[in-house]
């Protein structure tokens, strides 16, 4: 079994059971939350948005990398309100002290192309101290719509 797998969450993935989800992201075990949140990325549901935002504070790295990368599944978010509310906790990610964290961070906000990312990303890619990151950010924001 993987890092991000477990067979309580295999089975509420496999019947789309959200609240189950929801309910292993909030309270389960390192292993089962680090599943649930991975079943977000394939499953955005917005049901599960208060709980992935929160999901960035977690304990563990790995759930909140997952959490950071089932975000960024949400970048067709309406109303706009919405939107700015997991953008405002993504960008909140780039400061992480895990750099795959901050980077899956400027991943997401890089799928929803918010103009309140412009500047922690620019921040991210010319002081970060981790390659990987600096070069998440950038890509990001080429892919930005020009100011």
């Amino acid at each position: 079994m993987g890092e991000f797998s477990s067979r309580k969450v295999d089975g509420l993935r496999k019947h789309r059971d959200i609240p189950g989800l929801v309910q292993a992201l909030e309270h389960g075990r390192q292993r089962e939350r680090r599943a649930a949140a991975n079943a977000f990325i394939e499953i955005p549901d917005r049901r599960a948005l208060a709980p992935l935002v929160t999901a960035l504070r977690d304990d563990d790295a790995a759930v909140r990398r997952n959490a950071a990368l089932a975000l960024g599944e949400f970048e067709d978010t309406r109303p706009q309100s919405e939107l700015d509310a997991i953008v405002e906790p993504l960008v909140g990610a780039l400061d992480d002290p895990t750099s795959l964290v901050r980077a899956s961070a400027a991943s997401a906000l890089g799928r929803m192309k918010s103009a309140l990312a412009t500047e922690p990303l620019d921040r991210l890619r010319r002081d970060d101290a981790d390659e990987l990151v600096r070069r998440t950010a950038a890509a990001v924001l080429r892919g930005f719509p020009p100011s």
